[in-house]
C-alpha cells in the first residue's frame, strides 16, 4: 500500500487527540442517523442547523470520514432547499 494513502486513511478515523474511541465513533454514527432521518422527512433547514452546530463546535476534524459525511448531508440539504 502506498505510504501516503495509508497515512491519510488512518487520519480519516482520528479525533483531534489522534484516536477515535468506539464511543466517539458510535456518537458520530448516531448523529448521522438522526441527520438522515430528518433529511428524509424533508426537514432541510433543521438538518442544516444541526450540521452547522456540529461543524462550529469542532466535534471532529474536517479530515475525519464522519465529518465528511456530515458535510455531504449538509450539501444535499442545500440542494433540497
Amino acid at each position: 500500500m502506498n505510504k501516503i494513502f495509508g497515512k491519510q486513511d488512518s487520519a480519516m478515523l482520528q479525533d483531534f487527540d489522534g484516536e477515535m474511541t468506539s464511543s466517539k465513533r458510535q456518537s458520530a454514527k448516531d448523529f448521522l442517523h438522526d441527520l438522515n432521518r430528518l433529511r428524509d422527512q424533508s426537514s432541510h433547514s433543521d438538518v442544516l442547523r444541526l450540521c452547522d452546530g456540529y461543524v462550529q463546535r469542532k466535534v471532529l476534524p474536517l479530515e475525519n470520514v464522519y465529518m465528511a459525511k456530515v458535510s455531504r448531508v449538509s450539501w444535499m440539504c442545500c440542494v433540497g432547499l
